[in-house]
């Protein structure tokens, strides 16, 4: 019996400790994935190299 109940919150513990970190794995992703956005939207509001060469020669 006693067996029993410790083998259940093993069990436990370790089906904790698995959501535990796909809760961090999906949270780092997250982060992650915020941070590529942040960068591609930086680029986004660079001037065109293209178009600023095009004003200094017209």
């Amino acid at each position: 019996m006693i067996a029993q109940i410790v083998q259940h919150l093993l069990r436990h513990d370790r089906v904790a400790a698995t959501r535990a970190k796909q809760a961090a794995a999906r949270s780092e992703a997250a982060a992650h994935s915020t941070a590529i956005a942040r960068i591609l939207d930086q680029g986004r509001n660079l001037p065109d190299p293209a178009a600023a060469h095009t004003r200094r020669t017209a």
